[in-house]
């Protein structure tokens, strides 16, 4: 090499730089020989790699030319990722197959399930002529449970059809119980009306007598003629006198009026039997009251026994 300063070298220089050339020569010389051995070796082993991958691939396709020719001229990488790619395939299709096979497993049972109905059917069919089977006994007890049930269903009619006749003949006799109740609860308020008008007129009758008959005894005391004559008695009243009587004789013909009697004895009796009739009337409105929830509770009764009886046959119709 040549200094940097550009003079020449001296001579002890030159050789002591000829040595360094000769030394980094040989040391190049043998990295070079090194590196062309190892290049070889790689080559060597590159080359037994691929007659390993052939001897693979030749053993695994041993009697399968056709597909040994597409893995020619492949590393054993390439074969591998191929197979791989082929395996799916043939899994796919594998897949496919085994799917169609059960669908057409499935249709084959299926045919023959119906191919058994049929045979089991024509066979019933059969039977079923000659009155042998069990759909012909069971057809016999439908038939048996349906004359039941019509018989029952006309059961259910008539009672129904009675049941209704008690129900309109209890409906109008509640109407009638109404009108009569409420036609006795008339006559009572209108009878206790006119009792107590009569009780009272009875009254101011009685206090009029009374008022009269000691007038009278007052007025045959003063005068002292205890035997004469009315008339001659009421010319010597004095006209007070004379209207308190008028006025105990008009309240007794209205008492007479009210109550149709003529002497007061009557009147008494016409009193006792207002009473009377009076209680009658009460005693016959609590039995009406009676009568009429009785009728009720038999009308409630028939409801609910007709409805059992329809629902227990509607049950064994439908049984």
């Amino acid at each position: 090499m040549m200094p940097s300063n550009g003079r020449m070298r001296q001579p002890g220089s030159q050789e002591a730089f000829t040595e360094q050339v000769d030394l980094q020569t040989d040391k190049n010389k043998r990295k070079i020989a090194q590196l062309q051995k190892d290049n070889k070796d790689q080559r060597r082993k590159l080359k037994e790699l691929l007659e390993g991958d052939e001897k693979v691939l030749n053993d695994a396709f041993a009697g399968r030319k056709g597909e040994r020719a597409a893995f020619k001229n492949k590393s054993g990488y390439a074969a591998i990722q191929l197979t791989d790619e082929q395996l799916g395939d043939l899994k796919n299709k594998l897949n496919s197959s085994r799917h169609e096979n059960a669908a057409k497993q499935k249709q084959l049972e299926e045919l023959q399930t119906r191919y058994d109905q049929l045979v089991k059917d024509t066979d019933e069919a059969m039977r079923t002529d000659a009155g042998e089977s069990e759909t012909a006994a069971h057809l016999r007890q439908l038939e048996n449970r349906l004359d039941k049930a019509e018989l029952k269903c006309t059961e259910a009619v008539t009672i129904q059809r009675t049941y209704n006749q008690i129900k309109s003949h209890l409906i109008e006799e509640s109407l009638t119980y109404t009108n009569r109740l409420d036609a006795m609860e008339q006559q009572i308020r209108k009878t206790q009306a006119e009792l107590l008008e009569v009780q009272r007129i009875a009254t101011e009758a009685e206090l009029a007598q009374k008022n009269a008959k000691n007038e009278l005894k007052k007025s045959e005391d003063k005068l002292q003629r205890p035997t004469s004559p009315q008339e001659d008695l009421k010319d010597r009243l004095s006209e007070q006198d004379q209207s308190k009587i008028d006025m105990y004789n008009e309240a007794f013909s209205r008492i007479k009026e009210a109550t149709g009697a003529s002497t007061m004895q009557e009147v008494v009796e016409r009193f006792s039997s207002q009473d009377e009739t009076t209680a009658h009337l009460e005693k016959m409105k609590q039995e009406a009251e009676q009568h009429t929830a009785k009728l009720r509770e038999e009308k409630s009764r028939l409801s609910k026994e007709f409805e059992e009886m329809k629902y227990s046959g509607e049950a064994k119709t439908s049984a």
